[in-house]
């Protein structure tokens, strides 16, 4: 099934949050090895597609959660070499959810109302749970976030927080008055005020991340921490983990995003000075002629902007959040090609992509590729693509296949036509080249790559002689 984020598909009333250890955390597996290039090989890869990272329907791309491990599936997944894994999993007392929408069960207009504030929640989450992941050393995993407090997911008996980290139970949780106060400002019909929520809901989240990855710095303060923890920013700092903007003496303005200082402070972490994260998913190739095939998708992340005085919203927050994707084969083609009849090439699961529409943009896609050579004064290779599927982490966080479709042409099953010369196949969106086989034969292979605006996806493939 889709992922979509909605408050209603997460309604729960939690009685504890927790990890796989005493820290939540999960070690992450070693990092897979570049594989060896022979002196010939040479990448072809297809054109480069981009997209900004946001859907109306509540999809956010972040390939660290929706890739699959290194080695499943027979893929080859190479993650940079900094950052974990994790995702936020809020959850809503329905004593909450009531009081945002009394008309819940009744009422569809309070139903969408309460849908489109959980889109607006599980994307700035992302984005704020991931201004600390990317540097992370570990896998975090699941991230408990409350929203409305009850039971022992609580900031504190009689505490006035607007949010807090609760450790006890490794938790970030939102209390109901502000969650209220964000909701009601989200829904005002103001853009400033819908504005101001927004800005103010992703630096709470900022802020309280930072505690969830246990944030301590000897020279800050311990307001709201205890009396030895020092785990706020000292006044001043103008950090996202500081209590800057509710300094009662100096009204000062905090930043919306982390900070290289922030990350010396929260411990198995080294910052991550790239804006910009590359992952490989690839195959090896059956013959010699193909060292492997496969699919980049590269994730353009920052996060810029400072608060308004005193206040954790008014300021000037902006994001750069974009995914890109493209296809390559990388080995040796043949030359001067000479086929004297018609042909075909056949494979299953022989295709790795990304889609690039905004509904599923980022997910890894497999499919069956398979291709018919007619032979003439006008040679053609048609391809055809289907049985899509995509890899992707649905409410409850695990990554797996899923059956997929596209918004453009319903589930997938996409072909394409290509002239032909000796040294390989080219047409709208798609091209071929031959590779040798083991054997001799040097047409044995055919790989090339695919980008397709109109469907909005990228790979490439690799398909066998039948």
């Amino acid at each position: 099934m889709k992922r979509s984020v909605m408050l209603l598909a997460i309604l729960a009333i939690s009685a504890c949050g927790g990890g796989s250890d005493e820290n939540g955390t999960t070690p992450r597996p070693p990092m897979p090895e570049e594989p060896m290039q022979p002196a010939s090989s040479e990448v072809h890869h297809g054109e480069w597609s981009s997209a900004r990272n946001y859907s109306d329907l509540g999809w956010y791309a972040n390939p660290q959660i929706d890739l699959p491990r290194h080695g499943r599936d027979g893929l080859q997944v190479q993650r940079p070499s900094q950052g974990g894994v994790a995702f936020a999993r809020p959850e809503i007392t329905e004593a909450l959810a009531y009081r945002l929408e009394p008309g819940l069960d009744r009422d569809p207009n309070a139903v969408q109302r309460l849908e489109d504030a959980g889109v607006v929640l599980w994307v700035l989450a992302n984005r704020a749970y991931l201004q600390w992941t990317r540097h992370l050393n570990y896998d975090p995993g699941a991230l408990e976030l409350q929203i409305g407090e009850i039971g022992n997911l609580n900031c504190g008996h009689g505490s006035d927080a607007i949010a807090c980290y609760n450790e006890a139970v490794n938790a970030v949780v939102l209390s109901d008055a502000w969650v209220e106060q964000v909701y009601d400002g989200l829904w005002s019909g103001n853009d400033l005020t819908q504005l101001a929520a927004a800005q103010n809901l992703f630096y709470v989240l900022s802020h309280e991340a930072g505690h969830q990855f246990h944030y301590v710095n000897p020279n800050g303060i311990t307001e709201g921490c205890g009396p030895e923890d020092r785990c706020h920013a000292p006044y001043g700092s103008g950090s996202v983990i500081s209590y800057d903007t509710l300094d009662p003496n100096v009204l000062r303005r905090a930043r919306y995003y982390v900070t290289q200082e922030d990350i010396r402070h929260v411990p198995n972490a080294t910052w991550n000075d790239s804006n910009v994260d590359r992952y490989t998913v690839s195959m090896s190739g059956d013959p010699s002629s193909i060292n492997g095939w496969g699919v980049w998708i590269e994730h353009h992340f920052e996060v810029d902007g400072w608060t308004a005085p005193g206040r954790s919203y008014g300021g000037n927050l902006s994001f750069v959040d974009e995914i890109s994707g493209t296809g390559w084969v990388r080995g040796k083609p043949s030359e001067g090609v000479s086929l004297t009849a018609s042909a075909t090439w056949s494979g299953e699961d022989n295709f790795l992509g990304v889609d690039m529409n905004e509904n599923y943009l980022g997910a890894l896609l497999r499919a069956d590729a398979n291709l018919r050579y007619t032979f003439g004064d006008r040679p053609n290779l048609n391809l055809r693509v289907d049985n899509f599927e995509a890899h992707y982490a649905s409410n409850d966080g695990v990554a797996m296949w899923h059956d997929h479709s596209f918004p453009a042409d319903g589930f997938g099953d996409f072909t394409y036509n290509m002239d032909c010369t000796s040294g390989g196949c080219s047409g709208e969106s798609v091209e071929a080249k031959w590779y040798a086989d083991d054997a001799g034969d040097p047409s044995g292979w055919v790989g090339g790559v695919v980008s397709d605006r109109d469907n909005e996806y990228a790979g490439s493939f690799v398909a066998g002689k039948d």
